[in-house]
């Protein structure tokens, strides 16, 4: 059976992600490499884990002609997975079905992105903004980086393309699956829920 990946086609800004590129040359050399390793991800016998993230990383690597550290990428992908784990173990939900650990990482993804955090570790407390939506150039045609997930974790400024891709790869990163929904000019996060009457309140 054949297998879909939806590949990427976004990319990034600036050094701790947010400074590093001032130009770039846009060879096909690095969108060739992009699209080989790519690839050999659909091509393999099954999906590795984080395959979705590693496309995305290859696309945004390509258009900034391969000098995109992947560490960096990294980086602020972690700081965020470390506070999603804060709210997971401080946070609870009432919500009592068999899927409840799953909804329970979704729910701390979505609080981290959506909601002011503060997080104490060890005495010191900690703030963290939201992430926004950009209405600035929202579909890139002035500066295609707006697209870019990069762009998202350098400015905590993204749009209905930047900010799906990063959940999906964040709940990826916690062993989850999270699906895209494609609709005109939008991109959705679509996921199921065991039947429960009544919501889910956080605590």
């Amino acid at each position: 059976m054949k297998r879909l990946l939806i590949i990427p086609l976004l990319f990034i800004t600036h050094c701790t992600l947010g400074q590093i590129f001032d130009s770039y040359n846009g060879q096909h050399i690095y969108y060739e490499d992009a699209f080989s390793k790519i690839s050999a991800l659909i091509d393999s016998s099954s999906l590795p884990p984080k395959a979705f993230k590693a496309a995305v990383y290859e696309v945004e690597n390509a258009f900034y002609d391969g000098k995109l550290p992947i560490s960096l990428f990294d980086k602020d992908l972690q700081n965020l997975l470390n506070l999603i784990e804060i709210v997971i173990n401080n946070d609870s939900l009432e919500y009592y079905e068999s899927d409840k650990d799953r909804i329970s990482n979704f729910a701390a993804i979505f609080k981290v992105m959506t909601d002011t955090s503060y997080y104490n570790v060890k005495g010191a407390v900690y703030f963290r903004e939201p992430l926004t939506y950009d209405f600035n150039d929202v579909f890139g045609q002035e500066d295609w980086t707006n697209m870019f997930v990069t762009k998202l974790l350098a400015t905590n400024k993204g749009n209905c393309h930047s900010l799906p891709y990063l959940y999906k790869i964040l709940a990826e990163e916690l062993g989850e699956t999270a699906h895209l929904a494609l609709a005109p000019n939008h991109i959705y996060i679509s996921n199921t829920i065991a039947k429960k009457q009544g919501g889910i309140t956080p605590n």
